[in-house]
């Protein structure tokens, strides 16, 4: 047996539950002066990514366990490519259904990957 297709009418809803949930991190950040991060709404499912940008290899790190730390996001080990550390941590059902990941690329000359 199989269950009905899920509609765009569901998508658009897991992503606007989504969008309240970042909304409301959003103004916890700044309220505690944590570090700004790239967001990205999921297209499919309630879900959503914080991708760390800063320069500095050392303040990325810094930047994923804060965010981590906030989240409550369990890390994942860490993978390394190259020269490219790859960080990655998921907080499940933050808000009782959206997904929350923290992501950051370390590199040996600071550039985000």
């Amino acid at each position: 047996m199989t269950g009905s297709p899920i509609t765009d009418r569901e998508r658009l809803a897991w992503q606007r539950r989504a969008v309240r949930v970042l909304s409301a991190l959003l103004g916890r950040a700044q309220d505690n002066g944590l570090p700004v991060v790239g967001w990205s709404v999921a297209h499919a499912g309630a879900a959503l990514v914080a991708r760390c940008f800063a320069h500095d290899p050392a303040q990325r790190r810094a930047d994923f366990n804060a965010w981590c730390s906030v989240l409550g996001a369990i890390p994942w080990p860490e993978r390394t490519s190259g020269s490219t550390t790859h960080l990655h941590a998921v907080a499940r059902d933050y808000d009782g259904l959206v997904d929350v990941a923290v992501m950051a690329d370390l590199t040996e000359g600071g550039e985000a990957a």
